[in-house]
């Protein structure tokens, strides 16, 4: 089941955000569990788990974006969503790896794009399938395949280079999770093993 959060000060804003999420997870037949926090600190307390966040940027006492560092330094990978009507801090969404931004007030279709969308990197080209990481994993053979964040699903056979918790793939240096770091080694060595 998918873990969706909402962090945003205005309790009345994360109540309309998440009926609105409700209604795009119903209509695309995904369950998941919503939870609402009122503050960053909350939020870095109990929201670990997180497969999404809509994270506001302008909350007192701790802002959005300090809470997304906060949480990339504890290793979480979650999607991050920044929710906000502050058009001009959209840039200060690149230091916490923000995957998409929705504005305020929030529109059915923004909220629609978020969940059920990947993008594919096949031989130098990259192609868009609607379909939701989670299914395309299920759907992958698991002894050529590794999903190493929750970003990223690689192709075990198209790593270049391999170190820490670093691979190369197709040119582009990814990130392996610190939760999937060992059974990632596992598999890959598995896989060079069988190769």
């Amino acid at each position: 089941m998918l873990k969706i959060g909402i962090c945003d000060d205005e309790q009345i804003v994360s109540e309309i955000l998440k009926r609105k999420v409700e209604i795009c997870l119903r209509e695309a037949g995904v369950q998941a569990e919503i939870t609402l926090f009122s503050q960053g600190q909350d939020l870095l307390e109990t929201g670990e788990d997180l497969d999404i966040l809509f994270l506001d940027i302008e909350m007192p006492e701790m802002d959005g974006i300090e809470v997304g560092k906060k949480l990339r330094q504890k290793g979480n990978d979650c999607k991050i969503i920044v929710a906000t009507s502050m058009v001009e801090r959209f840039k200060e969404a690149f230091y916490i790896d923000a995957f998409r931004f929705v504005t305020k007030p929030f529109e059915m279709e923004e909220i629609r794009a978020i969940g059920g969308e990947v993008e594919l990197f096949i031989k130098g080209k990259k192609y868009r399938k609607d379909i939701t990481l989670t299914d395309l994993e299920r759907e992958l053979s698991e002894t050529l395949f590794f999903r190493i964040s929750r970003q990223y699903i690689v192709n075990l056979g198209e790593i270049t280079e391999q170190k820490a918790n670093m691979v190369k793939v197709a040119g582009e240096t990814l990130k392996v999770s610190v939760r999937k770091q060992k059974d990632f080694e596992k598999a890959y060595l598995r896989y060079k093993l069988r190769g």
